[in-house]
């Protein structure tokens, strides 16, 4: 995983001599340019905040502003640190992590990378269990593996194909939509497009599945006293005397009971 993209973060300006040099900084970035006009301004309206700060303590009484954010916290979002202490010269693939500090970082781990980020690999390997039905949204610009052809191939392949999954695509369960002109924050950039013609109709679509399914389970329920609903069923006593009873199963043939 390449994560030359907390360079930036890691080196950024978080501090500004008022709220309004703060907005004009972050606004002259591209990143936020490709975002629509209203995202852009509640996150300048609710992205900063005055000083003093536990981290910038000393400008009381000023119009001076940072991040509501930390840029520690943020990159923390992104990445974790892998790495020896600097001043001891370990060579990076000599190093060993601590257990208690790195208790996510096994030997799968790139040993020529000083970051790592456990949860992605973590959620890809769980992704054959997931029952829910699911749909990815994904930029045709976004510069991420997981939105290039061959990772979107392999995401939806592995979507609820394992034991409790879904089915996955096979089963209509999931599925991708692709936002043309889209990064890898479309839903940033394009709000009312992801909502009307995306996540509005995708909704109505499984609202409809759910209502159908509410509908079939509640007629099930209602074949059963309510008396009789938290007892052992029938078929679960005959199934259990046919299959397991102390004398042996039976050979039930062709003439099981279905």
């Amino acid at each position: 995983m390449h994560f030359g993209g907390l360079y930036p973060i890691t080196f950024k300006k978080d501090k500004w001599s008022s709220h309004e040099a703060a907005t004009k900084s972050i606004l002259k970035s591209p990143f936020y340019k490709s975002w629509d006009p209203r995202i852009r301004a509640l996150y300048t309206r609710y992205g900063f905040r005055g000083l003093p700060t536990k981290h910038h303590p000393a400008e009381e009484g000023t119009e001076a502003v940072t991040t509501t954010t930390t840029k520690a916290q943020e990159i923390l979002s992104f990445g974790k640190g892998a790495y020896p202490p600097n001043q001891k010269g370990l060579p990076l693939d000599e190093w060993t992590p601590n257990p208690i500090q790195h208790p996510d970082l096994g030997e799968w781990r790139d040993k020529g990378n000083a970051f790592y980020r456990p949860e992605s690999i973590i959620t890809f390997a769980q992704l054959p269990h997931l029952r829910p039905s699911v749909l990815y949204i994904i930029g045709d610009k976004s510069p991420m593996y997981s939105s290039s052809p061959s990772g979107r191939a392999d995401i939806l392949a592995a979507t609820g194909t394992g034991v409790g999954g879904s089915g996955g695509v096979a089963k209509g369960m999931a599925a991708e939509a692709i936002v043309e002109g889209g990064g890898h924050l479309p839903v940033m950039e394009q709000p009312t497009y992801m909502a009307e013609e995306i996540v509005g109709p995708r909704i109505g679509e499984e609202m409809s599945k759910w209502a159908e399914t509410e509908r079939r389970e509640l007629a099930e329920w209602g074949k059963w006293e309510e008396s009789k609903r938290g007892q052992i069923d029938p078929d679960w006593e005959w199934w259990m005397k046919e299959r397991h009873s102390p004398k042996g199963p039976k050979n039930m043939g062709n003439k099981a009971k279905l």
